[in-house]
């Protein structure tokens, strides 16, 4: 009677432990998302091979992934590899939102280390003379220690060094009715959907912007819901 009850216990355990392998098996796929200048974004998946590998183990995951270029493998974020992903897009861009671009954008290769190792890797392209911080009106900013390098900053922007010589400040200037002129409507449309294009392309380091509308209820009441949005102050009357 006892060793009948032993033997039960054995395969007990037995069957429970091939039920939990049979389950990590069957986890074998690594979607993720992929893109390039070619195709966009695609929906990509890694089979995995070897006898034992799980996607339910995160270290075979994340293997996986630096395998396909997708992630960054412990220490592999040097300088020279930031500035090699970093493409014209994200030059002119706030230190907060290319950390952000680093897990929001399929383009870019996952952090092992996240923040501190983003960090670190620009403060050494900076030294380096590879890529050059910003503020808002074009100056360039000097970080003491890696420290310094707040990556939540909104307001401090990555650019190549020089960039500054290149800048070319624009001052647009127009009171003008657009009731009953459809051509001036269609210029001033133009005019605006350029200088958006080129806020939304990262090409603008500084804006100084002041602007009164007159239309109707509903749409002003569009364009103020936009601005609070923003965090841009607006009122009207």
């Amino acid at each position: 009677m006892i060793c009948a009850t032993g033997l039960a216990g054995v395969d007990k355990r037995t069957a429970q432990s091939s039920r939990a392998g049979g389950v990590k098996d069957s986890y074998q796929h690594v979607f993720f998302l992929s893109e390039d200048s070619t195709v966009g974004q695609t929906a990509r998946d890694i089979r995995l091979q070897k006898e034992n590998q799980s996607a339910l183990d995160g270290s075979v995951v994340w293997a996986a992934l630096v395998e396909e270029a997708k992630a960054f493998g412990s220490g592999q974020l040097t300088a020279g590899a930031l500035v090699f992903n970093l493409s014209d897009g994200h030059m002119g861009r706030p230190l907060s939102e290319i950390r952000d671009s680093f897990w929001n954008t399929p383009c870019l290769p996952l952090l092992p280390g996240g923040e501190s190792e983003l960090r670190r890797a620009i403060d050494a392209a900076v030294d380096d003379g590879n890529l050059e911080l910003a503020d808002e009106a074009g100056n360039v900013v000097r970080a003491e220690r890696e420290a310094d390098i707040n990556l939540a900053n909104t307001g401090i922007r990555v650019r190549e060094p020089g960039a500054a010589d290149s800048v070319g400040q624009v001052t647009v200037t127009t009171f003008t009715s657009l009731r009953d002129d459809e051509d001036k409507r269609e210029d001033i449309a133009a005019l605006l959907r350029t200088i958006t294009n080129t806020i939304d392309s990262g090409k603008a380091t500084y804006v100084n912007l002041q602007m009164q509308i007159a239309a109707d209820p509903e749409s002003a009441a569009k364009i103020r819901q936009a601005a609070e949005e923003a965090e841009v102050q607006s009122n009207i009357t």
